[in-house]
């Protein structure tokens, strides 16, 4: 393989040659395949592998650690007398690949492209790295383990003990559709719901005031959208309102948070009809792919109302 491509290659064009056969998972989008003038060794770069639903994204370093404590990254492997049949193989999605000829630097660049299409794809090789303990524990700990959470040894559960501990873990496990919080109707949504669950794991408590202000925000809206509103406003109101949130939550996505929106049913006794406005707010930085996230799990038990005093 060489050791340079570029890739500038549009969204459309992609889709449309994978669309014929192969598919696309419904995730992705052209935010996984950015343009770039050079990839060289030891960048990331997405890469074309086979998934469950389709042909998927997936960002990798281009090349392979060095196989010696002299050697250099491996990024070329020689297919004569050899076999793949037993590897994970990839494609690599490329406008134009560079070779390079001379003895001397700077050598001479020569660009190649295929001719009548759009793109290209380069032939590679998937290959996973061991994890070491001590990057695993930092892993841990970043989300809140102790070391050794993910290495240390654990005694094995029976069936029994096993099924209880999903079932404890998961069993209570909502599935909340959502979505950035950038349109009217996403306002609505949440207004029109009868409370708000606000879920900010990792924000730092500088941000209480403006989250603070975001949640009166939606209490006023869901007050003013309600039947006892009186009396009640008029679509331009309504729409100045709606702006007013969302200002809001601009300001919150300026200073590096994202933030999505979705409804979730939480039928409760006596009030089948409850839905809860599922607001949730990270901060980039650790969590820089959440505005491409579609679905939250939400404890049901976390939006289930206490039980009142009950008469015989």
């Amino acid at each position: 393989m060489c050791n340079e491509y570029e890739r500038h290659i549009r969204w459309a064009e992609y889709c449309r040659m994978l669309d014929l056969s192969l598919g696309i998972p419904t995730r992705q989008s052209e935010l996984d395949l950015p343009p770039s003038d050079d990839v060289r060794i030891n960048e990331t770069a997405p890469v074309m592998r086979e998934a469950d639903d389709g042909i998927e994204l997936v960002p990798m370093n281009f090349s392979f650690p060095p196989s010696g404590a002299r050697g250099g990254p491996v990024f070329n492997f020689r297919s004569e007398g050899r076999q793949f049949d037993t590897t994970n193989r990839c494609l690599i999605p490329a406008s134009a690949f560079v070779e390079f000829t001379g003895k001397k630097y700077p050598k001479t660049k020569h660009r190649f492209t295929l001719n009548g299409a759009p793109f290209m794809a380069i032939a590679g090789i998937e290959r996973g790295e061991r994890v070491s303990d001590n990057a695993l524990d930092r892993i841990a700990q970043a989300f809140g383990y102790e070391a050794g959470y993910f290495t240390a040894p654990r005694l094995p559960l029976d069936a029994e003990e096993a099924a209880a501990s999903l079932v404890e873990t998961y069993s209570h496990l909502e599935i909340v559709p959502v979505g950035p919080m950038t349109s009217h109707r996403a306002v609505r949504d949440a207004a029109r719901c009868d409370a708000v669950l606000i879920h900010r794991p990792e924000v730092s408590d500088v941000y209480d005031d403006d989250i603070a202000g975001l949640q009166e925000w939606l209490d006023l809206a869901s007050f003013i959208l309600s039947d006892i509103a009186d009396p009640p406003p008029s679509e331009r109101g309504r729409r100045d309102l709606y702006n007013d949130i969302l200002a809001c939550v601009g300001d919150l996505e300026r200073r590096g948070l994202t933030v999505l929106s979705g409804v979730m049913p939480a039928p409760q006794d006596r009030l089948p009809d409850w839905k809860v406005a599922v607001v949730s707010i990270t901060p980039r930085l650790t969590d820089p792919g959440a505005a491409k996230r579609r679905h939250l799990m939400v404890d049901r038990r976390v939006v289930t109302l206490p039980s009142g005093p009950k008469t015989t």
